[in-house]
This record gives structure tokens, sequence and C-alpha cells, in this order.
């Protein structure tokens, strides 16, 4: 390695300073490509985080939207409802008419 010489572009390089500069290429190439890929990691990350973000805010949104139409409260009067329907089966415009009422109560 010592005796191996060759010249480029008026240079002459010998055997040592390609076996140093060999490994010192690959290392910062593999420094260099790491940083790309973190740096890749961390835009995917700050995605997830924002898509994240957006699913929270459409839950409080449809939190909000329950507690504004008052469903907690629907299945006591649904089961009112129910209860009033079964007693009367035979006449079904009755049923109807306590669904009607029901629902004009609700507004």
């Amino acid at each position: 390695m010592s005796d191996f010489e060759f010249s480029v572009g008026g240079y002459n390089i010998k055997g040592w300073m390609v076996a140093v500069a060999v490994p010192v290429l690959s290392t910062l190439s593999g420094a260099l490509y790491f940083s790309y890929d973190a740096l890749n990691r961390f835009y995917d990350t700050e995605a997830a985080v924002e898509e994240v973000l957006a699913v929270q805010s459409r839950v409080q949104t449809l939190e909000q939207a329950i507690l504004d139409n008052d469903v907690r409260g629907l299945n006591t009067k649904l089961a009112a409802l129910s209860t009033t329907c079964s007693r009367s089966v035979s006449n079904r415009s009755s049923c109807w008419a306590c669904v009607v009422k029901l629902i004009m109560q609700q507004q």
C-alpha cells in the first residue's frame, strides 16, 4: 500500500491517502443519510400530530353537538314513548300523536 501511487489531474495520490479517505468519506456519507432519514421521520411525526389534532377538534365538535341536542335525556323520553306506544298498540294514530308531541316538546 505504501508504494501504491497514481496520478489524477496532475495530482499524485498515494495509497495511504486512499486508505484514509475511503473510511472518512464512508462515515460522512452515512452521517448525511442518517440526518436525512431523521429529518424525514420528524416531518412524518409532525404530520401525524397534525392529524391527531384535527381528529381531536372533530371529537370536540361532536361532543358539543351531543350536549346541545340533549342526547342524555333522550333515553328517558324514549322509554316513556315506548311505554305509551305499547299501551296503545291497537290505536296506531295515538302512538304517532305521542311521537309528534314528544318532538314538539324537544323544540
